[in-house]
């Protein structure tokens, strides 16, 4: 199964998304995965410097300089997750 998922890294008064195709066996696994994604973001941060907030879900990096959320996976397929990467992508 496919899932597909948004990163959004919010860096002062900017924001940067980032789509991610998942290869998992059910919604709980891709949840897992991109998680586990995201809270190794910034490889080179020391992991004292790296805090997850349960109770606003995101992850937070040097001192809270940098957030990072992740949105629900949503089951889809190759075809519709590449279709939406070319509406969002694509210059006409």
């Amino acid at each position: 199964m496919y899932f597909e998922s948004t990163l959004t890294e919010h860096n002062g008064e900017r924001e940067y998304d980032s789509h991610y195709l998942i290869a998992a066996d059910d919604f709980e696994d891709a949840l897992k995965k991109i998680r586990e994604y995201a809270s190794n973001w910034y490889g080179e941060a020391d992991a004292w410097d790296i805090v997850y907030n349960e109770e606003e879900d995101h992850w937070s990096f040097f001192g809270g300089a940098i957030i990072i959320t992740v949105s629900d996976p949503v089951q889809t397929t190759l075809e519709k997750y590449f279709e939406r990467l070319k509406d969002i992508y694509l210059i006409k």
